[in-house]
C-alpha cells in the first residue's frame, strides 16, 4: 500500500495470499484469500496446497459444485475462519479460470447460472459500480484529512474511516466542516460493548454518518446489533460472517447493509449465497473488500456486484492500483468505479509466473487489546 499519506497499517496490509488455478489447456485463473487479524500466510497456503486442491484436482470445472465439495471436505475442521478464506481464494480462481477458458466475463457466467443482472450498472462494454474510499488507520486527524482531500480529488464522493474510537469523533467533525456533502461511514472494528456503543454512537450520529460498521464485540452479538438498530443507528456488518445463516441473523436484526467479502465468505459462490439471503429480506449490500494494494478481489467484487441492484457499495482503496501488476484497472469518476468487461474477473495478474517469496509479517488489525 503506498503511504500517501503514511498510515499505521501500510506494512500490515501489504500481505497477500494468491491462488492460481490451471486447466489442461493451460488457461490460468487467479484468486486471493484475505489475510488479516494475525492469520499466518502458511496456514492458508497449507490448506490450499495440501488439503483442498487434492480434493478437487482433475474434476470438471463446475465452480458451484466444487465449492460445495470443498465445504464437505473440510467441515469437520470448521466452515469459517481460515477454512473459508482458503476456499474463497480457490473459488475466485476457479470462476476466473472458467471465464478465461471460455472467453466470457463474470457477468456472462452469472447470467448462465440464472442470475438477473443489474442493467443499470452496465453500459456497452463497460460497467460502473458505486465505490467508497476506505482508509487505513492514520496517526492523526490531520493525516486522515489529507487522505480525504486526496480521495475527493480522485473522484470519490464517499469515504470510510478506520480511526481509533478515541479519535473518530474529532476526525468526523473536521471532515464534516470541510466537506459537508461527503458521505462518511465509520468502521469501529468491533471495539465497543453495547453500553459503550449506546454512549459513543449518538455523538457521531449528529454528523450524518452513513453507517456504523461492526461496532460491537463480539461481532456475532446479534441481540446487541438489534438493540442498536432499534435505537435508530444505521449498522453495517458481515465481513466476519462465513455462512448464509450468519447473514440471515444480521438481516433479521435489521442492519442497513450486509457486507460479504469474496475473500472470506466462500469466494464468489459464497458471496452469491449471502446475496440470496439479502434479497429475501430486501437488505442492501455494501461489499467488503480489504483496501490493500491488490486488485484481484476488488475486480471479482466489481463483477459479482452486477448480480443484484441491492449491491449498493463496494469498498475500494483511496489510491490507484498498479498498472505494472494488474491489467484493466478501473477509473474513478463521481463516486463510481468504471471498468471494461474482460474474461473472468476482468484482470490479469502480471506476476502470476513469478516464484513465491516467503515473507511473514505481524498483522495488527483489531481493537481488542
Amino acid at each position: 500500500m503506498p503511504g500517501h499519506p503514511p498510515s499505521e497499517w501500510d506494512e500490515q496490509w501489504g500481505v497477500q495470499a494468491y491462488v492460481s488455478a490451471e486447466d489442461e489447456a493451460g488457461h490460468k485463473g487467479i484468486g486471493e484469500g484475505l489475510l488479516a487479524s494475525g492469520i499466518p500466510p502458511e496456514a492458508v497456503t497449507t490448506l490450499v496446497n495440501d488439503f483442498l486442491s487434492p480434493a478437487i484436482r482433475g474434476r470438471e470445472l463446475n465452480v458451484t459444485a466444487l465449492n460445495e465439495l470443498m465445504l464437505k471436505a473440510i467441515f469437520s475442521a470448521g466452515l469459517g475462519g481460515i477454512s473459508s478464506i482458503a476456499i474463497s481464494g480457490i473459488d475466485v480462481s476457479l470462476w476466473d479460470l472458467l471465464g478465461k477458458s471460455e472467453g466470457k466475463p463474470l457477468s456472462r457466467l452469472l447470467q448462465e447460472e440464472g442470475r438477473m443482472l443489474d442493467v443499470s450498472k452496465i453500459a456497452g462494454s463497460e460497467f460502473s459500480v458505486p465505490v467508497y474510499a476506505s482508509f487505513p488507520r492514520y496517526g492523526s486527524c490531520d493525516l486522515a484529512m489529507r487522505a480525504v482531500e486526496e480521495a475527493v480529488k480522485r473522484g470519490y464522493t464517499a469515504i470510510k474511516l478506520h480511526q481509533s474510537i478515541s479519535s473518530t469523533l474529532d476526525c468526523v467533525k473536521s471532515i464534516r466542516e470541510k466537506f459537508p456533502k461527503l458521505k462518511v461511514a465509520v468502521d469501529l472494528n468491533c471495539s465497543l460493548d453495547l453500553e459503550d456503543a449506546l454512549q459513543q454512537l449518538p455523538k457521531m450520529q449528529d454528523y450524518g454518518i452513513e453507517w456504523f460498521e461492526e461496532p460491537l464485540w463480539p461481532p456475532d452479538d446479534f441481540k446487541g446489533i438489534r438493540r442498536l438498530v432499534e435505537e435508530g443507528f444505521p449498522i453495517a456488518a458481515g465481513e466476519d460472517e462465513f455462512r448464509p445463516n450468519g447473514f440471515e441473523e444480521l438481516c433479521t436484526a435489521g442492519v442497513k447493509y450486509v457486507q460479504p467479502d469474496v475473500a472470506k465468505s466462500g469466494g464468489i459462490t459464497g458471496f452469491l449465497r449471502a446475496l440470496d439471503v439479502a434479497e429475501r429480506y430486501d437488505i442492501k449490500v455494501a461489499a467488503h473488500v480489504r483496501p490493500h494494494a491488490s486488485y484481484v478481489n476488488a475486480a471479482a467484487t466489481l463483477g459479482v456486484s452486477l448480480a443484484s441492484p441491492l449491491v449498493s457499495w463496494v469498498e475500494f482503496p483511496p489510491f490507484e492500483f498498479s498498472g505494472e501488476l494488474f491489467t484493466n484497472t478501473p477509473a474513478i469518476r463521481d463516486g463510481m468505479a468504471i471498468v471494461k468487461e474482460a474474461p473472468g474477473i476482468g484482470t490479469e495478474y502480471k506476476l502470476l509466473s513469478y516464484a513465491y517469496r516467503k515473507k511473514l509479517r505481524a498483522l495488527k488489525f483489531a481493537d481488542l487489546g
